[in-house]
């Protein structure tokens, strides 16, 4: 992570402690291999106190551009959930005096989520594609199909058994992951609908959102320097 003076000359007012690990981790990162974002993730949470744009710190440890791998999807995901997580209590009643002090904080934070949820809408399509390629998998099956095993069937009628539960084990896996891509994709309209064009939303859970964000956007705050100077002007 780099800083730039008034000069353009790259600085930083990060520990040396912090550079070295960051030296470690992003080389490999840049290099896109023997990356793993978990790891980035702990330096980056010791640099946090650091720095002013969380911008610059998610796409320091998880870059849109990649690499991408199982690991940064994996982690990824589990930024959503610590985000929601971290929200649910920091709005809470016994924080929510301070945290929640602005009327613009409450339309900020309905307008990330609502924009979470057409990110949300993409997501659940692309993952319904990766179902049904996945059913195209002749390794794929599931661990639901039970395997009846009979120490009475002569040994040389065994492998016959065998080979017509993994059949059927197939068969299975082929069937859930194809009514996972139907389930995904009947859920997507609760999110967002889109017009005939899939241009613009019509409808959904986002649709929804879009008139309190717009309200939220409308309040605003009475401050004493503002109430001052009407006065004088008065």
């Amino acid at each position: 992570m780099t800083y730039y003076n008034d000069d353009d000359e790259a600085v930083s007012d990060l520990p040396d402690d912090l550079l070295a690990a960051l030296d470690r981790r992003f080389p490999a990162r840049d290099r896109g291999r023997g990356y793993h974002s978990r790891a980035a993730l702990e330096v980056i949470a010791r640099v946090l106190p650091h720095v002013d744009d969380i911008d610059d710190v998610v796409e320091t440890v998880l870059p849109y551009d990649g690499p991408h791998s199982q690991d940064s999807v994996l982690n990824a995901a589990r930024v959503f959930v610590r985000s929601g997580r971290y929200l649910n209590n920091a709005t809470q009643p016994t924080t929510a005096e301070t945290t929640l002090e602005w009327a613009s904080t409450i339309g900020s934070i309905v307008g990330n989520v609502k924009v979470v949820l057409y990110q949300l809408d993409q997501l659940l399509d692309q993952l319904a594609q990766a179902s049904m390629r996945l059913a195209e998998d002749p390794t794929l099956y599931s661990d639901q199909t039970p395997y009846d095993y009979d120490p009475d069937i002569p040994r040389e009628q065994q492998q016959a058994a065998r080979e017509q539960w993994q059949a059927a084990r197939h068969e299975a896996g082929v069937t859930t992951a194809m009514t996972i891509a139907d389930l995904l994709r009947q859920i997507r309209p609760d999110l967002v609908t889109w017009d005939e064009h899939q241009f613009m939303p019509v409808a959904g859970l986002a649709k929804k959102l879009e008139q309190p964000h717009a309200l939220a956007a409308q309040l605003g705050h009475d401050t004493k320097d503002e109430d001052d100077g009407a006065d004088e002007q008065s």
